[in-house]
Order: structure tokens, then C-alpha cells, then sequence
């Protein structure tokens, strides 16, 4: 598909899912149209940078029309954010241009959400200052919708752990269970002390091993080896 037929089943996916969470009485409070779209999504059609910079009129209408198919699926009284997620949380310029560009093509929408992982997306001090800026310069809520950090490097199991090389972490943020409670409090922090910041997701904070299932999240869950809930889990509920 492309054009117009692909803006339709984009809309009506959409709708239809939208619709069916009503019917059974579970609608979603916040509804993200696509994952880390940063580059865009539904390639090529709706791929944008890296030599695809006209793309951003057909990006635009993509995501609009699953914006319209959310917004078309609800009653004058129902209340459901829409959030646009990057993959950025650490690099202003990559969130600038794409705000910018959205600004651009008339795309509006509620909730900005974030990915920050420090072994991908750099220093607390990028986070912050990125966090910072994006409160000054845009309407939007903020949300950290993606971090983690190890709690060890030990491994459970025979499938290869994503995080486990001491130079993947930021210096005073050892892989131990004070180590992580550490990060996430720090991290907390930086999303309250922002203007727009309000909220944060740990992602997949319950992958542990399994019986007959390895883990590449193992040792960067919230929860130890045996279930047990670590230090961390805590932080979420202090109070700043």
C-alpha cells in the first residue's frame, strides 16, 4: 500500500482497536501512535531523515490519520491523550528537528514520550538539559516512557544479556542493586524538575527468567533472580 490506501488502514486499525477497547469498557487513558519514530515509520512511505527529508508530508498524514481514527472511535466525553514516543531522550537536536518539522506540517497531539537508556542515548546531563529545553519550547507533557539499569552483570540463563559490559554504564552507577535504585532516583529527579515532566516508565521491569525461557533483561529487571523486588522498585514510590 501506499498514499491514500495506506492512510486508510492506518485510520481504520485504528478506529477499529480504539473502538473495541471501548466496547468492553477498558479505554486507554494515553493512546501512542507508532514506537521510537524518531526515523518515522511504515517505511518507506512514511520515513523521514537520512535522504527521506520530503517524506515529512506523507509521515505527517500517517500519523494523522491514526490520530483521527483514535479521536473518530470516542464519545464527546471521553478523555484519551495522544502521544508521539522518540527514541531520543538524550539528544536535543534529534528532538528538535522533529518537533519542528511536526510543528510544520500542523500535527498536534498531547503527551511527548521518551526513550533513555544511557549506553544508547548519553549522560544525565543531556537528559536533563534535553528535558529542559523541550519544556521551554513546547506545549506538551513530557514522559520517560522507556529507561532501565542493571542491577548485575551475573547471568541466569544461556541467552546473551543486552547490557553487560561496565563501559555500557555511567560512572557512579555500578551494576548493583544500589547502583540502579541510584540511577532511577536520579532520573526521577530530572523528569520532576522539568516544567512539563510528568511521569516515567521502566521498561520491562519484570523480565526475569522463566522456566523454558531465557531473558536478555534479566539482570536489568526490578526484580532479582528469585522474584525478589530490589531496591529500585522502591524508588518509584518516594516522594520527591
Amino acid at each position: 500500500m501506499d498514499g491514500a490506501e495506506l492512510e486508510t488502514a492506518v485510520y481504520t486499525y485504528t478506529f477499529n482497536l480504539i473502538t473495541a477497547f471501548k466496547a468492553q469498557g477498558t479505554l486507554p487513558h494515553i493512546v501512542q501512535i507508532g514506537n521510537e519514530i524518531s526515523p518515522g515509520f511504515l517505511w518507506d512511505e512514511g520515513r523521514v531523515g537520512d535522504g527521506y527529508e520530503n517524506n515529512w508530508p506523507q509521515f505527517a498524514a500517517l500519523l494523522q490519520a491514526g490520530i483521527a481514527g483514535v479521536q473518530d472511535a470516542l464519545e464527546p466525553a471521553d478523555r484519551v491523550q495522544i502521544m508521539l514516543h522518540l527514541d531520543a531522550g538524550g539528544n536535543n537536536a534529534v528532538c528538535r528537528w522533529f518537533l519542528d518539522n511536526l510543528q510544520a506540517q500542523g500535527v498536534t497531539f498531547d503527551v511527548l514520550g521518551l526513550t533513555y537508556y544511557p549506553w544508547w542515548q548519553g549522560s544525565l546531563d543531556g537528559l536533563a538539559a534535553n528535558l529542559q529545553d523541550l519544556s521551554r519550547r513546547y506545549p506538551q507533557e513530557i514522559i520517560l516512557v522507556e529507561t532501565a539499569c542493571p542491577w548485575t552483570f551475573d547471568w541466569q540463563d544461556d541467552t546473551p544479556n543486552l547490557v553487560g559490559l561496565a563501559e555500557q554504564l555511567l560512572p557512579g552507577y555500578p551494576a548493583t542493586p544500589a547502583g540502579q535504585a541510584a540511577f532511577l532516583r536520579d532520573v526521577l529527579a530530572i523528569v520532576r524538575a522539568a516544567p512539563q515532566g510528568k511521569g516515567m516508565y521502566y521498561w520491562a521491569p519484570e523480565a526475569i527468567v522463566a522456566p523454558g525461557f531465557g531473558s536478555f533483561w534479566e539482570n536489568v529487571a526490578l526484580f532479582d533472580s528469585n522474584g525478589h523486588a530490589l531496591p529500585a522498585l522502591a524508588v518509584l514510590g518516594e516522594r520527591p
